[in-house]
Formats: C-alpha cells, sequence, structure tokens
C-alpha cells in the first residue's frame, strides 16, 4: 500500500512539474485588431503654420515578430501604405493632393517603411518618390493596448519639393494667411496608430 502511494505520489509530481513546465514555456507576443491601423499626417500653411490634417486609409503591417515585448515585436517590421487612398475630410482638397502631390511622385502612391530598435532608440526608415531615408527619429508608446508612432519628416529630404510646388500653385490663394503671403512648409509630422491584442503560443 504504501509503495502505491508512493508511486502516485511520483506520478502527480511528474505531471504538476510538467505543467508548471508548460506554463513557464508559454509564449506571449501580440497581434494587431483588424482594421485598427491609423496613420494620420498634419502638414501646414500660411506664415501662421496653420494644420492641414489628413489620414492615409490603407495600411498593412508585415514581419511583425513575436515576443513579450514591444522592442521585440516591432522592431524590424516593415509597413506600406496606399497614399493615393487619403481623406482630409474635403473631397476637392483631397483630389488636388492625389493628382498634384502624391499622383506626381516616382512610385507614385506608393510610401513604405520599417522600424528599426537600436541602442535603446526607435528610428524609421521611410520610402517616398523613390527615395529612402533611414534614421528618421520617432516616438513610440504602448499603453492600454494601443501602439502608438510620432514622427517628422522634411519633403526636401525625399526630393519631393517639386511636387509640393505644383501643389502649391493649385492651391494658391487657400495657402494665402491674413498677411496675403502664400506659403507652404516642408515639414509634415506624423501620428500612427494600431490596436493590439496579446496572445499566447
Amino acid at each position: 500500500m504504501l509503495m502505491k502511494i508512493k508511486k502516485l505520489f511520483i506520478v502527480l509530481l511528474g505531471i504538476g512539474g510538467t505543467l508548471l513546465y508548460s506554463c513557464k514555456n508559454e509564449k506571449s507576443s501580440f497581434e494587431p485588431v483588424e482594421n485598427s491601423a491609423k496613420v494620420e499626417w498634419t502638414a501646414y500653411k500660411t506664415t501662421e503654420k496653420l494644420p492641414v490634417k489628413g489620414t492615409f486609409e490603407s495600411v498593412d503591417l508585415i514581419n511583425l515578430s513575436e515576443g513579450k515585448s514591444i522592442e521585440d515585436f516591432l522592431n524590424n517590421a516593415e509597413f506600406s501604405i496606399r497614399a493615393l487612398e487619403l481623406s482630409t475630410g474635403d473631397p476637392s482638397r483631397d483630389e488636388k493632393i492625389k493628382n498634384s502631390f502624391f499622383g506626381l511622385m516616382n512610385e507614385a502612391g506608393k510610401i513604405s517603411g520599417k522600424f528599426i530598435f537600436e541602442n535603446h532608440q526607435w528610428t524609421i526608415k521611410l520610402r517616398m518618390n523613390g527615395v529612402s531615408v533611414n534614421n528618421i527619429p520617432a516616438e513610440i508608446q504602448f499603453k492600454d493596448n494601443l501602439l502608438s508612432v510620432k514622427s517628422s519628416i522634411d519633403l526636401k529630404d525625399f526630393k519631393a519639393l517639386k511636387a509640393l510646388e505644383v501643389l502649391n500653385s493649385v492651391c494658391f490663394d487657400l495657402h494665402k494667411g491674413v498677411d496675403g503671403i502664400n506659403k507652404v512648409w516642408e515639414n509634415v509630422d506624423i501620428h500612427a496608430s494600431v490596436k493590439l491584442k496579446e496572445t499566447k503560443k
């Protein structure tokens, strides 16, 4: 009887150990919530630097990794944006931006990039107008299952000033401020976000 109890105890210990090992080795990671990715951009006009806001309606995330941290999950992940699918809340303005800016670029309507985490800092490699720019500083936060990315670009770096000039000529009077001076700014602020859910594997 004592021998049977000992054997049963050993079996239970073995089962418990297996379950404990499995729990400890269960991998947690993240995956995007479907259709939750959003990219907002803010351009500026007039000497007062008035904002013009818009969103890209089509964003794809690829090459996401497994990992318990956002650094593991997002590092080396890539994204692509169909820039001709945009909205500013003004259909007339949307068409001008599509036809007289993004539509004039090399690789028209295509924006792509990659997230890089190195030396405890985030940067983005971004390609637009057929030009790739490395080491664009980015601020990345993760809170309440929402991953947010903030950055800023200079259109001059992407050799996009000619396209900007065309857009400015089409919207010349709309880019005048109270001082009557026409101006459009080269810098554009970016704010992207995506909802994530934790997964167990």
